[in-house]
């Protein structure tokens, strides 16, 4: 007799189909709260990722404000001031090239904070954000190529701001006639026609990706795509080594002559007319600073972010710190000389406050001129009709708005008196 105690059998169908449906079912609920778990680990380490880099777009969109106003007050500090020496021009091309540095990548760190606050990559892991998730539209692909091409300007300004203050230092009275107004313009326009020529030749990949399908699979652009790496050597040799290779033999025979500069350079009458002051030893000691910046700055952040696009082995997080690392190196240098310049000296920081005083007042003025019409005050409203309004808001901005030119007389007149007391100040042969 077969003992049937112990549970069905494959000789009884209804008890093998019984248990085959409940193992089965089983294994369902099994495998989708593994699922769910596996969906809010995922979920969890997605908002933890979106929550840091929101932080970080939000630092880097502050910091670029920040250049901004900065690097503003710097062009107009050095405008104001009419003593056009080729170091000055060259130190006003160089915030010009931060400046729009600065504006094309905040424009990056926006999109890159939209990306991730509206949550448009939540479907596509590992949640990089990057330049080839985020699209190649028109407008980004020339934000890309202006950004490249700010930072060829600023490699190359360096340069010639270094070359320029060796002759001056070593030469002082060939300054004018080596280092002249139109060959520093010269200068200035062949920077920024080499620098796009480069940014082009850089940007040809992300050039051929923002083209439609039918145009990747053109000859063009296939070559440009398996040859992407030859395509930035010009920008890995400009900004990658040029710095260290011509920049830091500029900058170590700048510290071996500032040795020999005393602290008040007098010149006797001669090919110039007149005794000239020269304040050389601390806008060479700028110039080093300047470059020292420069040379651990830009070489590095851009070595950083070669390293990891060619680099498809590595780890995603790797590739994020490297990355987010050399955005805040390019940012880091270019609202350094902002600081450099507020410890030039007194001449440097009075015109520099002088300036950033002006705009701020000038961007309140706008701001509370702006709010006033935006919510419609009664008491504006009043005031308009009644004639007074305008003259109001006038007499307030030219109160709080000095002009240009009394500007430049208090700063003439305080850069007379230091010449008198016999202090160091920046003149006509530097």
């Amino acid at each position: 007799m077969e003992d049937t105690s112990s549970g069905p059998t494959y000789h009884d169908p209804v008890g093998f189909l019984f248990f085959s449906v409940v193992n089965s079912s089983v294994r369902e609920a099994n495998q989708s709260v593994t699922t769910n778990l596996l969906n809010m680990s995922l979920l969890q380490q997605y908002e933890t990722k979106r929550c840091r880099y929101l932080g970080f777009r939000s630092t880097q969109v502050a910091m670029c404000a920040l250049g901004l106003v900065g690097n503003i007050g710097v062009i107009l500090a050095w405008t104001v001031n009419r003593r056009t020496t080729p170091i000055v021009n060259l130190m006003t091309s160089l915030a010009c090239w931060d400046l729009g540095l600065l504006a094309t990548f905040m424009y990056y760190c926006v999109r890159n904070f939209k990306w991730w606050y509206f949550r448009m990559n939540v479907l596509s892991p590992p949640w990089s954000g990057s330049l080839y998730e985020m699209g190649h539209d028109a407008p980004m692909y020339l934000a890309i190529v202006a950004f490249n091409c700010f930072v060829c300007t600023s490699v190359f300004t360096v340069l010639a701001i270094s070359v320029v203050r060796y002759i001056a230092v070593v030469r002082p009275l060939m300054v004018r006639g080596v280092c002249s107004r139109e060959r520093i313009k010269m200068l200035v326009a062949s920077i920024m026609l080499s620098s796009i020529l480069l940014a082009f030749c850089f940007c040809f990949k992300w050039l051929c990706l923002s083209f439609g399908a039918s145009v990747k699979r053109s000859r063009f652009c296939q070559i440009v795509f398996h040859n992407r790496r030859a395509f930035s050597y010009p920008s890995f040799i400009i900004i990658g080594w040029l710095p260290w290779i011509g920049i830091i033999p500029l900058s170590v025979l700048l510290v071996i002559q500032l040795t020999r500069i005393p602290k008040t350079l007098k010149v006797r009458r001669g090919l110039y007319s007149g005794a000239i002051g020269c304040g050389t030893r601390r806008i060479t000691i700028y110039v080093i600073c300047m470059v020292i910046i420069s040379i651990m700055t830009y070489p590095v952040a851009f070595n950083l972010f070669l390293a990891m696009e060619e680099s498809p082995n590595w780890d995603q997080s790797t590739k994020e710190i490297l990355f987010l690392a050399s955005d805040f190196l390019f940012i880091f240098n270019s609202i350094a000389h902002i600081f450099l310049l507020c410890f030039g000296g007194t001449f440097f920081r009075s015109l520099l406050h002088d300036r950033m005083s002006w705009l701020c007042s000038f961007l309140c003025c706008v701001l509370k001129s702006f709010s006033q019409h935006l919510h419609g005050d009664e008491n504006l409203n009043e005031l308009d009709l009644a004639g007074g309004g305008d003259d109001c808001v006038d007499d307030d901005c030219s109160r709080d708005h000095p002009t240009l030119s009394k500007d430049v007389s208090f700063n003439e007149n305080r850069v007379s008196c230091s010449a008198i007391n016999g202090k160091e100040v920046l003149t006509s042969c530097l």
